[in-house]
């Protein structure tokens, strides 16, 4: 089962915006290059498997990236997948460096 107020925890501290389906056991988690798709399986070990779409690119459909052990390895596997978002704090840090001047 989903929780929900998990979910929007999750997209406030990743800055993702989720969609949750709850009779399909599956949620959608959109990111600004890429779509993701977390499924609940009937796994003994790790339950929670992550899918992976590009936005933008020739290839237009889900592929499995990983299998996870709880939703919080998901988010952060989001939030780290090609270093999108550090990319976006070091833009943001020289930003900053450079009005110091």
């Amino acid at each position: 089962m989903i929780n929900e107020a998990e979910i929007e925890q999750y997209d406030y501290k990743f800055g993702t915006r989720s969609k949750v389906f709850p009779y399909t056991n599956t949620i959608i988690v959109e990111s600004p290059l890429d779509s993701w798709q977390i499924r609940v399986v009937n796994r003994k070990d790790r339950p929670i498997c992550l899918l992976h779409k590009n936005k933008y690119g020739r290839t237009n459909k889900f592929h499995i990236q990983a299998f996870k052990t709880c939703l919080y390895h998901a988010y952060d596997a989001i939030y780290t997948h090609k270093g999108l978002m550090s990319i976006v704090n070091k833009s943001n840090n020289m930003c900053n460096k450079g009005s110091n001047k």
